[in-house]
């Protein structure tokens, strides 16, 4: 089958008498075209574009897109509802090959991912009056700027679990409008904004464990900080009975060395009666060396709770395996995990790095073998 990008377009646009009219359309539902059951990824891409909640009308020949974002093209200029391209073939992960007007209906058809029968679907948008589509625009216009106004930098400078979980993370609020095609972003490892919040079980030798997942992630806002240092991502995992939290987790990419090391001294300084152990760095046993892992750092750990610098180790680093005089021994002083570390560290020029802040119990519960444990 020839690939050939067609795109049909089929839209009643006049009245009998010929005069140009403005008609307004809000998304409903999307369906698979052969109306066949949609499971998996493609199930939750279709909740996606639903989601959207797409507000536009039609003018002559244009598309005029209110919500959610603002956009007037030529009905034959539109192509896709998110304008994400695999990353492997350049392809349209959405594309729309027609769209038609059914009276009270307007029908925008697409293909998502390959273009063949299998993968085409519809989204389907109703008619409603000038009135109540201005009406709608208004109040999502509204509660979005309500959301993004909710959002500011959570402190986390004091290092401790009872941190108040930020707001925006309440029920009742629709995280999806902050980016409406985070996940057509994702598939196609475009790095955007992303929020989400789950309940969730994961299981441990046939016991359940519950908890309530929230995470937020914005490269061009700081969502936390630690003194000075910001983080764009922020994770809060909680016990959904207490609402208490199980862990607080951030991240940042390219980070540069003396910005590590001074998140190292500010956590020492605080942590000043915990034990200190390592994570991932080389170390000898009976068995010989082994060397650096793919992230490496540093554990405070004390009764209440444990926190965690982890360091993504660069390739160059991770291919030396390890230093001949930098290899923990079999069971290190505090002082000798510190030096070693350092040593590591200061080979790094910019990496991505994470701090977990998580209760004792929580953590076994996630370096547990057989867990199905979240993502932290």
């Amino acid at each position: 089958m020839k690939n050939i990008n067609i795109i049909i377009i089929i839209l009643t646009l006049y009245s009998c008498n010929g005069q140009k009219t403005e008609t307004y359309w809000k998304a409903e539902q999307v369906a698979r075209i052969d109306n066949k059951p949609i499971w998996g990824i493609t199930e939750s891409y279709m909740e996606m574009i639903s989601k959207m909640q797409i507000h536009l009308s039609v003018s002559n020949d244009s598309l005029i897109f209110s919500y959610p974002y603002k956009k007037k093209l030529k009905i034959s200029e539109f192509k896709s509802f998110t304008n994400c391209r695999i990353k492997e073939t350049g392809q349209l992960l959405d594309s729309v090959y027609e769209i038609k007007n059914e009276g009270n209906k307007l029908l925008i058809k697409f293909y998502y991912a390959e273009r063949d029968e299998e993968n085409r679907f519809v989204l389907n948008l109703t008619n409603i009056s000038k009135d109540k589509y201005l009406e709608e625009n208004q109040k999502l216009q509204a509660e979005r700027n309500k959301l993004k106004a909710m959002i500011k930098p959570t402190d986390l400078s004091g290092l401790n679990l009872s941190i108040s979980r930020p707001s925006y993370f309440n029920t009742g609020i629709d995280l999806n409008m902050l980016n409406p095609i985070a996940l057509a972003e994702s598939l196609c490892d475009i790095k955007g904004s992303f929020a989400n919040s789950s309940k969730d079980t994961f299981e441990i030798d046939g016991r359940s464990f519950d908890y309530n997942y929230y995470e937020i992630e914005n490269p061009q806002q700081s969502l936390a900080h630690i003194q000075t240092i910001n983080f764009s991502k922020l994770v809060f995992v909680t016990n959904p009975t207490s609402n208490s939290n199980y862990a607080v987790v951030v991240s940042e990419d390219d980070v540069e060395k003396r910005t590590i090391e001074s998140l190292f001294n500010t956590i020492n300084s605080n942590q000043k009666d915990a034990i200190i152990d390592n994570i991932g760095l080389p170390f000898r046993s009976n068995e010989g060396i082994h060397g650096i892992a793919s992230s490496f750092g540093i554990r405070w750990k004390n009764k209440n709770q444990i926190i965690k610098l982890l360091i993504k180790t660069a390739q160059a680093i991770y291919d030396r395996f390890s230093d001949d005089d930098y290899v923990l021994s079999e069971k290190p002083s505090e002082n000798e995990v510190a030096n070693v570390f350092k040593h590591y560290l200061n080979d790094v020029a910019k990496t991505t790095i994470k701090i977990i802040i998580i209760t004792p119990e929580f953590d076994s519960l996630m370096n547990s073998k057989t867990a199905n444990r979240p993502k932290t």
